[in-house]
């Protein structure tokens, strides 16, 4: 790679490149180039979003919860100001801290813990807008219902369906739809490729698998229905899942 970019004057910055397996198998080991060495890691920052090897997006929800909750924070003098309507300070979350938390979360794969902690901290910063406290006993649907949102589970369900059909319905040419139906066909019991093994243990629960969960039919049948973009996105913008 810097070989090819050094014809157009350009090259690579050895202090900020990492190597990162994303995939099974050992960590990779450090490579020397030109005298630079280039050390491999088990996490990286990359385009605002930690890219883990674990394959799962623990980290990253960790992450967006801290720096939402540092927004909130700062949001705090808003909310108690009493000439803004409640429709107002709803929309000012949505767009300063809801917009914080769930970025880049159509792309996640996250456990049954993540789910809670995710809504949990959703319906808590509702909370803090409408002045409910613990000894009202005001429900968790209730606070919905109150702020007109959805739970972040339900948003996060919307996008990465949003998300399947976008990518679904690209063309073959395109290397993010090949990867797609790669994974789709190795969901279905496809081999990508003859010698390819499963790893040994449990096999972790995949963004494909969560797909054909919310639609309750087979990742085959989701890939053509999504070639309907309209009735793509009812099924996308729908209040429940399969």
């Amino acid at each position: 790679m810097d070989e090819e970019a050094s014809k157009f004057g350009l090259h690579v910055s050895w202090s900020k490149t990492k190597i990162q397996n994303l995939g099974c198998g050992l960590s990779p080991s450090h490579v020397v180039v030109n005298g630079n060495t280039v050390e491999p890691v088990q996490d990286f920052t990359y385009l605002g979003s930690i890219q883990t090897s674990n394959r799962n997006s623990s980290s990253e929800c960790t992450r967006r919860i801290g720096l939402a909750a540092r927004v909130m924070k700062h949001l705090d003098r808003i909310g108690n100001q009493q000439y803004l309507t409640m429709s107002t300070k709803i929309r000012i979350y949505s767009t300063c801290v809801l917009a914080v938390l769930l970025y880049g979360s159509e792309t996640w794969t996250l456990t049954q813990a993540d789910w809670k902690r995710l809504d949990s901290f959703h319906t808590r910063c509702q909370r803090r807008i409408l002045h409910t406290r613990w000894y009202d006993f005001v429900s968790n649907n209730e606070v919905l219902r109150r702020t007109g949102l959805l739970a972040a589970s339900s948003i996060v369900r919307k996008r990465r369906l949003g998300l399947f059909g976008h990518v679904a319905r690209l063309t073959e040419d395109v290397p993010a739809n090949q990867i797609l139906r790669t994974c789709c066909e190795a969901q279905d019991g496809a081999r990508p490729s003859p010698d390819w093994k499963r790893a040994r243990g449990r096999p972790p629960i995949t963004w494909i698998h969560q797909i054909c969960r919310y639609t309750g039919i087979s990742v085959t049948d989701a890939l053509q229905l999504a070639e309907n973009r309209s009735f793509w996105r009812q099924i996308a913008t729908a209040e429940c899942y399969g």
